[in-house]
């Protein structure tokens, strides 16, 4: 089980159409999936127009917020009465050849950590961002900490002897700020290190 933490524009579907292109019985999960499915019916909106206009500034004819904002309220609303809700329910049923893409909240975290999987968090400079959402400020100081104290484009955490105990759950860190093709070879890399099959 791996898990791609970063914040938004980072490449999290990137990483994971070329692990799962390289290791044919993985499949793609999703912590927002339910959510998503949610959303969706209740304001019918396709889940092909929640993907697109997620990350415009533009809002939808159907509702009156931008889908990102709506993503987030509906997610820690849900998150206020339970706190593993999204958690539970993306983990259900779940084998070991998975990987999730939207890694992003303590909990989801701990869910990968606990079943022997792996967390790569990935770091691309120019989409660093302040938004105060949970969602994504939960990583900025990571994300931060590695893209100033790291140079290369793959770091195996275990090799870091000053790395601040909260950040030592990532295993690997993805610097994304170079081309599509150094950013799979980074991720074939891991992918050999960790022996994935």
């Amino acid at each position: 089980m791996i898990g791609l933490c970063a914040q938004s524009r980072m490449g999290k579907d990137t990483v994971a159409d070329h692990i799962l292109n390289t290791l044919k019985t993985w499949e793609r999960r999703s912590f927002g999936y339910e959510l998503k499915h949610l959303v969706s019916k209740y304001f019918d909106v396709s889940l092909q127009e929640i993907e697109e206009y997620k990350s415009k500034d533009e809002i939808h004819p159907k509702v009156d917020k931008k889908m990102r904002n709506i993503l987030q309220i509906v997610g820690e609303t849900f998150r206020s009465i339970c706190p593993d809700v999204w958690v539970n329910a993306a983990i259900r049923d779940v084998h070991s050849n998975v990987v999730f893409t939207d890694v992003r909240h303590e909990n989801e975290m701990n869910a990968i950590i606990n079943r022997n999987g792996y967390l790569i968090l990935l770091g691309r400079t120019r989409y660093l961002n302040n938004d105060p959402h949970a969602s994504e400020s939960g990583l900025r100081d990571a994300i931060t900490w590695f893209l100033e104290n790291t140079n290369d484009d793959c770091v195996c955490t275990k090799d870091i002897s000053n790395l601040p105990e909260k950040f030592k759950k990532f295993s690997y860190f993805v610097r994304n700020d170079s081309t599509l093709k150094e950013l799979q070879s980074t991720i074939s890399q891991i992918i050999h290190e960790l022996k994935l099959k």
